[in-house]
């Protein structure tokens, strides 16, 4: 089961900030994560900043920091690849 929501918006500053929380029962762990965003101009574009700050519980914390980085890192580079797809075909 997991759970997403926005804990903080400002539109004017441009930032935002959402709370997450995963559990699942099979590999006996959990996720909570604190994930702030915000948009700045970037020449032609806009650059996106992300900032996790993540505990990792039970069973599934056991597979180590670096394990876990280079997956977090790995979907967050599938995100804005994806990101850059959907925006690009809106334009």
């Amino acid at each position: 089961a997991s759970e997403i929501s926005i804990v903080d918006k400002d539109e004017a500053a441009k930032t935002a900030a959402l709370r997450v929380e995963a559990a699942d029962k099979r590999v006996g762990g959990a996720v909570k994560a604190t994930m702030s965003m915000k948009l700045t101009p970037d020449g032609d574009g806009t650059r996106l900043d992300v900032s996790t700050d993540a505990n990792v519980m039970g069973r599934i914390g056991d597979f180590g920091q670096p394990v876990i980085r280079k997956k977090a890192d790995q979907t967050l580079q599938e995100v804005a690849a994806n990101l850059r797809k959907a925006l690009a075909a809106t334009v």
